[in-house]
């Protein structure tokens, strides 16, 4: 699994991740952590879904012993303890507080402070104000400091509209086993002034993507079977030339499914095909 790095690009630094259930969101979590332990990183875990100690079990099973390199530096806390202290969300009490983690971590001797946080948190999965407000806090840090992000959200607690706009707010964007660039990317200091705008002008908490669920299964089966064949093999990572490898067609044909797919679906892009895919894969 590619996870975000360290390296020069600091763009790289912060990430989402989509996951269906427990067992990919544990997975996902667990990856994450182990790598960072691996590399010597001070690692904390926001989760609120999960037991402390079995992230933990989890995070640290099959890490190395003995060597001063892999003592583990793991942090777990409860998210919504953290980001609703006060009983409502604060980006700039939460720039404060992943800063401050930072400086910690500093301050011990390490050079990266890694964190994942699952966004169950959220007091409404539905609002874009929160999820855009906490993005632009760890957007923040992530370019600032030696700190780098994995941001998760549950693909049936959150609006679809809601996981389109966060999937703007990031360059990279893991979904099950895939890693997907992100081409619609929007930096989110430059996307909050237009989101909170919106919401403050229709005055309402807008939940629904164009229409309910019910709409997204009938735009969902408007597609062909081949076209269907094609999203799957999108949602496994592939690209067009593989896609047309794998399905015995022309590359040309393929580029005409996604075309056509985009336009029955209303979409702009890979990244939103998989999150359709893969919502409508785990309801059948």
């Amino acid at each position: 699994m590619d996870l975000p790095s360290a390296g020069p690009n600091r763009a790289d630094r912060h990430a989402c991740a989509l996951y269906r259930d427990a067992r990919e969101r544990d997975t996902l979590v667990s990856a994450f952590l182990q790598e960072g332990l691996l590399e010597g990183n001070k690692c904390l875990a926001l989760v609120d879904e999960s037991e402390p100690t079995a992230v933990r079990s989890r995070a640290m099973k099959g890490l190395p012993r003995g060597e001063p390199r892999h003592v583990p530096h793991l942090d777990i806390e409860r998210a919504a303890d953290v980001y609703l202290r006060s009983g409502r969300f604060s980006s700039a009490r939460t720039t404060s507080f992943l800063t401050n983690s930072v400086s910690g971590a500093i301050g011990m001797g390490f050079v990266t402070l890694r964190v994942v946080g699952d966004m169950s948190w959220l007091p409404n999965p539905q609002s874009l104000v929160d999820c855009v407000g906490y993005e632009v806090a760890v957007h923040r840090v992530a370019t600032q400091a030696p700190a780098m992000f994995l941001c998760m959200y549950d693909l049936h607690r959150c609006s679809m509209e809601v996981l389109v706009e966060v999937l703007r707010l990031h360059t990279r964007v893991l979904v099950g086993t895939a890693e997907l660039v992100n081409p619609y990317h929007v930096r989110p200091q430059s996307y909050l002034g237009t989101a909170e705008a919106r919401q403050a002008q229709e005055g309402v908490n807008r939940s629904e993507y164009r229409g309910s669920q019910a709409t997204d299964t009938d735009r969902w089966n408007s597609l062909t079977e081949s076209e269907q064949r094609v999203a799957l093999c999108v949602v496994d990572g592939m690209t067009n030339r593989q896609i047309a490898a794998v399905l015995v067609v022309s590359r040309h044909t393929v580029d005409a499914h996604l075309k056509h797919m985009f336009v029955k679906l209303d979409i702009h892009s890979r990244v939103q095909l998989t999150v359709l895919a893969m919502r409508r894969s785990s309801h059948l």
